[in-house]
């Protein structure tokens, strides 16, 4: 902590001319804050150009989604009554560009300071312009998912990554096409193409889960589980297999749009509704039971369900099971 204090002070000294005295945030204060964010970060102060502002720095070593840190930045901002900065002793220049989107005030001392509440913006040369990031398809986010979690696609050709997928050829195609234009993975080969993605596993999953949306397209109401093989476990029945947290009497399923339409088209689902019932069921816009061979949905999904979720307990529980990943 004191490391990184100091190397604040003199960043900030250095770029701006302004003395800062940096110290621990009071524990009274940090006693409003919900326990996970208490358990996330260590939380520094200091007063900036006539203003009191707060630093919070990750206690562990694994790193934070741009959605995840506004979301967190929020929450502390409304505790604290205070403009919130996040620091970090490294980050790349394209995860830079997405806290600058996304209008995150961050510091990495010796590379960057953006501070857009005090119109304050001083960057190194490599910040390169970022890339039009347009929203995943649902099958470049299952892509992207299937080798996250399952297999890697890595040294495939498209043929087999469509052949292993369950979509078209020209689907897997252009779901490459996306990712190579926006710089997540680069196209192998000539006659017969793959992909290589160049990074580890949990760095491409930082990198690209600002882009991806949850997977549930519709949700509607019934009283009984169909009899149906393929479904999953989702939601709370999910959260709470791969955590601690307390699971509800309620069934949540998750089906794709195709099945869904099969079980009313044959009757197996009559009574159906957007309102209430015993079991809720969640049509995805791609196929949950792909993703995992157990009885629930993905973890990684199932984060993408709840990650705008205000409720602590379930906040919590996403950040076990994200720590508890094997990447």
């Amino acid at each position: 902590m004191d490391k990184i204090r100091n190397e604040l002070v003199n960043y900030i000294k250095l770029i701006s001319g302004e003395d800062i005295n940096i110290s621990i945030v009071n524990v009274d204060e940090t006693k409003m804050l919900p326990l996970f964010l208490r358990m996330k970060y260590d939380y520094l102060t200091g007063i900036f150009l006539n203003i009191q502002i707060v630093l919070i720095y990750s206690k562990g070593s694994g790193s934070v989604s741009a959605v995840e840190l506004r979301k967190h930045i929020d929450l502390i901002r409304k505790a604290l009554r205070k403009p919130v900065v996040f620091v970090t002793n490294a980050m790349e220049a394209y995860n830079r560009k997405r806290l600058i989107n996304k209008k995150i005030s961050f510091i990495v001392p010796g590379k960057q300071m953006f501070i857009p509440e005090m119109v304050i913006s001083f960057q190194d040369s490599a910040l390169k312009a970022p890339t039009e990031n347009i929203s995943m398809t649902p099958a470049v986010q299952y892509l992207l998912l299937f080798h996250l979690q399952c297999e890697e696609l890595e040294g495939l050709n498209l043929k087999r990554i469509a052949k292993k997928l369950g979509y078209g050829k020209m689907t897997i195609s252009r779901a490459v096409s996306y990712l190579s234009s926006n710089n997540i993975c680069q196209v192998t080969g000539t006659k017969e193409k793959g992909i290589n993605f160049g990074k580890s596993k949990k760095e491409l999953w930082n990198e690209v889960e600002s882009l991806m949306s949850s997977p549930v397209k519709n949700i509607v109401f019934t009283d009984k589980i169909p009899e149906l093989a393929l479904y999953k476990r989702s939601n709370i029945n999910a959260l709470a297999h791969y955590t601690d947290l307390a699971d509800e009497l309620k069934d949540y399923i998750a089906i794709t749009d195709h099945d869904f339409k099969k079980l009313v088209k044959t009757g197996r689902i009559r009574d159906y509704g957007g309102y209430d019932g015993e079991v809720c069921i969640e049509v995805w816009k791609y196929n949950p039971s792909g993703l995992n061979k157990g009885k629930y949905v993905d973890p990684l999904s199932l984060y993408l369900i709840f990650r705008n979720e205000n409720d602590e307990r379930i906040q919590l529980a996403l950040t076990i099971m994200m720590e508890e990943l094997a990447w």
